[in-house]
């Protein structure tokens, strides 16, 4: 990407633009370790414990990986025109994907000690802050990246609304969330998701914000069955363990020991890693990759 491409960021270090946020965003301030805040914090449902439980995991998990390589296949399909912003973007391993994939991207986390992991990662831009109290201006972001956020969002229409506000034309958005309301568990209980979709729901709701669909697909297909007979089954029963149980046991599924699981979750992720780099869709699955665009503004060329 070239530095004179819309809406893209320079490194302040670099340019002595220490200010560059003003070009984007009016209720920011940076404060300590180079992260920007906002002038007032807000709640999120999101656990402020889990952002340590999954730094502890993300780069030796097959689901963070595989996810990660998904995202980056769709930027790539479809690129940004300049800097992405990636709300809610917890501990910084999408944008750090991305970022070695050669997409620059701006962070925006309300936690503070996923805003710090992503610091320390190597995010450059960081910001500590909800995007309602970030107060980014209109028109001016290139791209948003929502990945598993808008499950945590009470009021999803408007929250998509709000981000298409500040798209520039031909702005682009790329999101994920988890898929199927039959597979709803404690485990959605637990990580404060209001809702699981499926396209059937998800699309037209991003249609009403002035969305529209340029790729959808599911992923994780072979999760399907063993995410609704282990948890859903055992939650309908009333026996899904809690507290730590529960945390060592997604541990264990999130990161499997070698051996004939980690083969096959090998295979599955490079299965759906080719239809992805083919433009083929997965026909169902436990999450759901997409890629938007404003509705009249995008450019075919």
């Amino acid at each position: 990407m070239s530095s004179s491409d819309s809406g893209s960021l320079q490194d302040p270090a670099a340019n002595n633009r220490s200010l560059w946020v003003s070009d984007f965003a009016a209720g920011l301030r940076q404060g300590e370790e180079g992260i920007w805040f906002s002038e007032s914090g807000a709640s999120c449902s999101y656990p402020e414990e889990a952002h340590a439980f999954c730094y502890a995991l993300e780069e030796d998990s097959f689901w963070f990986r595989h996810r990660n390589d998904a995202i980056i296949c769709l930027v790539q399909s479809y690129p940004p025109n300049g800097f992405i912003l990636d709300v809610g973007g917890g501990n910084g391993f999408v944008s750090w994907g991305l970022h070695q994939a050669g997409f620059q991207t701006v962070l925006l986390e309300p936690g503070l000690t996923g805003a710090r992991n992503a610091k320390r990662r190597g995010i450059s831009f960081v910001v500590c802050s909800t995007l309602e109290n970030a107060d980014f201006r209109s028109h001016v972001v290139p791209a948003v990246g929502l990945f598993d956020v808008l499950e945590h969002i009470e009021e999803p229409l408007g929250f998509l609304r709000n981000s298409a506000r500040m798209l520039a034309p031909g702005g682009r958005l790329y999101l994920s969330v988890p898929a199927l309301a039959c597979l709803w568990s404690s485990r959605d209980v637990v990580s404060g998701h209001y809702c699981r979709y499926s396209l059937k729901t998800l699309l037209p709701l991003l249609g009403a914000a002035g969305f529209e669909i340029e790729f959808a697909t599911y992923l994780f297909f072979y999760l399907t069955l063993p995410i609704f007979l282990v948890r859903k089954l055992r939650f309908r029963a009333g026996l899904t363990p809690k507290g730590p149980p529960e945390l060592q046991e997604t541990k264990t599924q999130l990161r499997p020991s070698l051996g004939p699981l980690s083969i096959f979750l090998r295979m599955a992720n490079k299965l759906e890693m080719s239809r992805l780099r083919r433009g083929k869709r997965i026909p169902f699955g436990s999450s759901i990759l997409l890629a938007a665009h404003l509705k009249g503004t995008h450019d075919h060329a």
